[in-house]
């Protein structure tokens, strides 16, 4: 999978799409994961081709319609219509949504037309199906719901659970609504005429009256579903025809909404939301069926109780909070709020504790529930540990309940105390951006440096096993490893030798599992990608100077990634970009480490990357190693060490450059030592098309990814000095 820098080609790539794609000029989409959008004439239009298979060719044409062949595709749809702005229209506002159109197709396998769109709030993707061929939607897994006459059509109605990409690309387990009209299969390999008008808003209503749940329509389009065929079609025209009224106009059809609409709760200065000490009882908490929960003096962090959950002989324990979805301020935008989760858990030996968000519902018609992975964090034994961190987006759902759950990962006793909930701004901002220095020493968190901290001290350092970069349960000078000078500071300050416990000089953060972090005083981020949020099997620590040491396991996609991004028409000249690192590498599969970004000539953008360790069998980058092995790409010299270059070309013209370094030791080891001092233009000079005088680095960053392992990237020096 290509990560940070080639999702920022895509992007220009989009943007060349966008621009070249008029009302009636004709593209064709070859060799590329496709997801086109447009607008023309108040209509938006999208063709997607997925899994890079086949060729599609789509013109938008005369009467609001479109022209749309495929072959040999895997999946491929064509779809054309309205778009809303989020959550504005509510589907059980609609008086009138009707569709005029004339159509002709021609296919030789499967192939289904209708009107497809999403629903959010509760979110659903729904189908009216008009005509199909070979194949009936929505298949034989299917909850039937019954039929509808809408119309002089009967409708059959069902729904079905579908796991991929959701129309905001939140890739999770959704309902998908069907209503299927009762006609003869279209004919194959000869062109069919279809005409009529689609009701819209009557098939809403049938859902409704069938039980299923209806949110804030995002998108009504019309079009054509392909799979594993060839075929084209000709939309001649569509009309669409809609009347929207300000009240409910089926509320006798609404399913239960779960909690009484109310005002959010107050956010405080710390942006506190909810906050349990266990001081009382609370409705809202509990724990799963095979524990019990219980208000106990015997432990307790602050005031004078805490929640002691006490697991069964069978299974695994684990704390509950009912979550009101009013009580959470919804973000002003309509998108994803942000919030974070956290409290204090006390346990008689070291346990690692899942902490997730619990969606479900008890209607009889759509039952559903789902998880939703926060984080993972390791408590360890006889201390209070401050769970924090635990970002999560909320997607103001109302006809569903709601659960914050942290489950232990055995059968063990804990305690819990302090639980809260608070705001973290939208879902884009970052969980630190400051190098703020924390009081250290308080090693078992509990307000006071004293001599249970050097018990703490000497028990991590008996029981570091030296194989890992980053070990704060003994850390005080604030570098994240445990050593024996972090046991002499502290013994030095408890004894009252030392009045305080000095910092490392180069301040430091520890990052915990996926995160971005900005560094405001040399302008660069670190980005951590691992597929999974707030999972400590993931760890960084970036320090104030730009350099960082990263350390995964059993990680299956991982990218890290500390960048800067410029102007695009600032004179960041690559001639003054010295640029210089060393850095102790380690992985036991798959590993890729390249310094990459983009230059800007005049208007023409050219992507970079060279490679200093590169080690890929797996089939994301196979296609490298096998063109590297075969001698396929030209041999150049920079600085005296061999280069393989590749060159990538679009319409004609040079957009990406690829530097692999030929004598690369990582391909027969599992670590390496990586060095190298250059100027940006010591690469980029190979390439014919480059002029130093005008050529500007728009984005620079050192990048490591890797695939199926463990390992480890230790930064000691980096610098993009300009």
């Amino acid at each position: 999978m290509k990560k940070t820098l080639t999702k920022m080609l895509s992007v220009l790539t989009a943007v060349v799409c966008f621009c070249v794609v008029s009302a009636f000029n004709l593209f064709t989409a070859n060799a590329a994961d496709q997801l086109i959008k447009g607008i023309i004439d108040d209509y938006v239009y999208e063709i997607w081709n997925a899994f890079y298979e086949g060729d599609v060719e789509y013109e938008n044409t005369d009467n609001n319609g479109f022209s749309f062949s495929w072959n040999d595709i895997h999946n491929s749809t064509a779809l054309k219509g309205k778009g809303f702005e989020k959550n504005t229209v509510q589907a059980d506002q609609v008086k009138d949504y009707s569709i005029d159109y004339s159509l002709d197709i021609n296919t030789d396998g499967i192939a289904y037309v209708g009107v497809q769109g999403w629903m959010s709030n509760a979110l659903a993707k729904f189908h009216i199906v008009e005509a199909w061929a070979s194949w009936q939607p929505p298949g034989e897994n299917a909850e039937k719901l019954g039929s509808v006459i809408i119309g002089d059509t009967t409708y059959d109605l069902s729904w079905s659970i579908h796991v991929g990409q959701t129309f905001d690309g939140s890739g999770y387990n959704y309902p998908m609504y069907w209503s299927v009209a009762r006609r003869d299969q279209l004919e194959l390999n000869t062109t069919n005429h279809l005409e009529g008008t689609i009701d819209v808003d009557e098939h809403l209503r049938a859902w409704a009256s069938a039980g299923l749940d209806l949110g804030y329509l995002y998108d009504i389009k019309f079009g054509i579903d392909a799979y594993k065929s060839n075929g084209s079609a000709k939309l001649i025209s569509m009309d669409t025809h809609m009347d929207m009224a300000t009240e409910e106009l089926f509320e006798k059809y609404k399913v239960h909404e779960t909690y009484e609409r109310h005002d959010p709760l107050p956010v405080g200065n710390d942006g506190q939301i909810i906050m349990l000490d266990f001081e009382t009882e609370n409705d809202k908490v509990g724990c799963n069926s095979e524990s019990t929960a219980k208000l106990t003096k015997d432990a307790f962090f602050s005031g004078e109780q805490s929640l002691n959950i006490c697991c069964g002989k069978k299974g695994s324990s684990a704390f509950y909070y009912e979550l009101d979805p009013y009580d959470l301020p919804t973000s002003t935008d309509g998108n994803a709020a942000r919030f974070q989760t956290g409290a204090r858990i006390y346990a008689d030996k070291d346990t690692s504790f899942k902490v997730y968000l619990y969606e479900y519902n008890d209607e009889e018609i759509l039952p559903q529930n789902k998880t939703y992975h926060i984080g993972k964090r390791i408590c360890k034994a006889g201390q209070w540990t401050n769970i924090r961190g635990l970002f999560f987006d909320f997607q103001h759902d109302n006809f569903r309940k709601y659960s914050i759950v942290f489950e232990a990962d055995s059968n063990v006793d804990f305690y819990i105390d302090d639980f809260f909930i608070s705001s973290a701004g939208s879902a884009d901002d970052t969980s630190i951006q400051t190098f703020e220095a924390e009081k250290r020493g308080d090693l078992n968190d509990d307000g006071t440096i004293n001599s249970f901290d050097l018990v703490i001290c000497r028990k991590a350092l008996l029981t570091s096993t030296g194989n890992s970069l980053i070990e704060d349960g003994g850390d005080v000078n604030g570098d994240f490893r445990t050593n024996v000078s972090d046991l002499v500071l502290l013994t030095k300050y408890v004894l009252g030798v030392s009045d305080e416990i000095p910092l490392t000089e180069n301040e430091a953060v520890l990052l915990t599992g996926d995160n971005i972090f900005r560094n405001t005083d040399i302008d660069r981020t670190l980005e951590i990608s691992a597929l999974r949020q707030n999972d400590d099997t993931v760890s960084t620590i970036v320090r104030r100077d730009g350099t960082f040491t990263a350390e995964w396991n059993r990680i299956a996609d991982y990218t890290c990634g500390s960048y800067t991004e410029y102007d695009e028409y600032a004179s960041n000249y690559c001639k003054d970009f010295d640029i210089n690192y060393y850095a102790d590498i380690s992985s036991t599969n798959d590993i890729d480490v390249f310094l990459g970004g983009s230059v800007r000539e005049d208007n023409q953008w050219i992507g970079f990357e060279i490679h200093e360790c590169f080690k890929w069998n797996s089939y994301a980058k196979s296609y490298i190693s096998e063109a590297i092995d075969s001698g396929k790409y030209e041999t150049v010299t920079v600085n005296g060490v061999e280069y393989y270059m590749n060159k990538e070309y679009r319409a004609g013209k040079i957009s990406n450059l690829y530097f692999y370094r030929k004598d690369d030791p990582i391909k027969n080891s599992d670590s390496y030592c990586i060095e190298n001092k250059y100027n940006l233009s010591d690469f980029l000079e190979k390439c014919s098309i480059y002029n130093e005088e005008i050529a500007c680095v728009t984005k620079i960053g050192m990048y490591v990814e890797s695939y199926n392992s463990n390992g480890y990237a230790d930064f000691k020096e980096l610098s993009f000095a300009k």
